[in-house]
């Protein structure tokens, strides 16, 4: 499922979870963070970022604290083109949503964020930032 907006957008995989790395990280994120977090070796992240480069789907901009760095961000044009492969989704998704009383929402909810937890702590991958699902409660599960 999660490779149909990478096909719309024409990115290959690794590419795709690169700029899903890129979008939901706290952290601004340079190459080499890059690299660790794709378990690639950091020669293979820069050319996976010069090749998102060229397509536009990334620029590389000055650290704002360090003048030597240098962090990665989507263009808006990104953004949109990002947003739009996925509203197909998201659409469905509230759909979804819609079909569920607010107790068993708040169930669901609970449940999926244990199990991204667990998933995070057996990967060893950190956690992208948590967005509220469509139509669901922006209050953190307890």
């Amino acid at each position: 499922m999660d490779q149909q907006p990478a096909h719309r957008l024409r990115l290959r995989p690794l590419d795709y979870t690169a700029m899903n790395h890129v979008m939901s990280s706290e952290d601004r994120l340079g190459a080499a963070e890059l690299s660790g977090r794709l378990g690639i070796s950091t020669g293979s992240a820069t050319e996976l970022v010069d090749r998102l480069e060229q397509a536009g789907h990334l620029e590389r901009r000055a650290h704002p604290s360090d003048r030597r760095r240098k962090v990665l961000e989507p263009p808006d044009a990104a953004l949109e083109a990002t947003l739009g492969a996925l509203q197909s989704l998201f659409e469905r998704l509230d759909g979804l949503v819609e079909t569920f009383s607010p107790e068993e929402q708040s169930v669901i909810e609970r449940y999926l964020r244990a199990a991204t937890g667990h998933f995070f702590d057996v990967a060893h991958v950190p956690p992208v930032q948590e967005h509220p699902a469509p139509g669901t409660s922006k209050d953190p599960a307890p």
